[in-house]
């Protein structure tokens, strides 16, 4: 091949060479080995053979970077929220139930009492010659060693006052003893917002005695 070129290429040199001082221009892929002047017998003209080495000549070449591929940055998915409603099942049993809003707890009230309605009590009408009182009595002991030894007894609280049952404005003729003969009623003193007592007076000293008191007091 190379030999067909340069023969092509000296054939289009003689038909165009005029004079051999004319400049040849070569491309630049063309280098330029050796130039020679030849004796051409059947042309008067001297002509010149050039021996052209058809190695191209290397192109300055740049080449191009091949882009660095920037990893891919995948961001961390934010994890969902399963749904109040969302329910998941595995071969047709219930994996995640759905979950129920926690129960909320209403205290009950304490009740009340209501309030509870007390009639007064109407009052009984007491029966004719009735003037609410009753009879009820009292025990102690003293030791009597003297005569005409005096004794004051105390009547508690829940059997005072001593009253006039007889309405005769006398109340120690309503208060007997157990032994009137040995005890003799002197007198009645109620004390304000107190109790009662009775002075009795022992005519014969016994020693260690019981006196039973029996008198008139109001109905509780």
């Amino acid at each position: 091949m190379k030999k067909i070129l340069l023969t092509i290429f000296i054939i289009f040199l003689f038909q165009n060479c005029s004079s051999d001082t004319d400049p040849i221009d070569l491309p630049e892929t063309v280098k330029l080995r050796e130039t020679v002047v030849v004796e051409v017998t059947k042309v008067v003209e001297k002509e010149k053979i050039i021996y052209i080495d058809f190695t191209k000549m290397p192109i300055p070449w740049t080449t191009t970077p091949t882009p660095t591929i920037a990893p891919a940055w995948t961001p961390t998915p934010t994890p969902t929220p399963t749904p109040v409603t969302w329910e998941f099942y595995l071969s047709g049993i219930l994996v995640t139930p759905t979950p129920s809003p926690p129960s909320t707890w209403t205290p009950t009230p304490t009740p009340k009492p209501m309030p509870t309605w007390t009639p007064t009590p109407t009052p009984t009408p007491l029966p004719p010659g009735d003037l609410g009182y009753e009879k009820t009595s009292i025990t102690t002991s003293a030791n009597l060693t003297d005569i005409g030894q005096i004794i004051t007894i105390g009547i508690p609280m829940n059997k005072s006052p001593i009253v006039d049952h007889d309405q005769d404005n006398d109340l120690t003729d309503g208060i007997t003893t157990n032994d009137d003969n040995q005890f003799k009623i002197l007198s009645v003193n109620h004390i304000k917002n107190s109790n009662s007592e009775i002075t009795i007076i022992s005519l014969v000293p016994t020693g260690e005695s019981v006196i039973k008191v029996v008198f008139w007091t109001t109905r509780k």
